[in-house]
């Protein structure tokens, strides 16, 4: 999964994709330059407007899917 998300950032073109949790919560990364993953593994995506700018810090474990079709 996390090889996943690497490819998906590093991408030559890149698409907005959106990381579902196992919890029900789902995170948009709408550009590169809005996640990455850690040395420890662990991925982190910024969010930011409308909401205020946070960065959420996600556990592989918690991932379920990863949808970069149609987002």
């Amino acid at each position: 999964m996390i090889q996943d998300i690497k490819d998906l950032i590093h991408a030559a073109e890149f698409v907005p994709f959106e990381i579902h949790l196992k919890s029900g919560k789902t995170y948009l990364v709408p550009t590169r330059d809005h996640a990455w993953v850690s040395p420890a593994g662990t991925i982190r995506v910024v969010i930011g407007p409308p909401k205020d700018w946070r960065t959420v810090i996600i556990n592989p474990v918690e991932i379920e899917t990863i949808d970069h079709q149609g987002v």
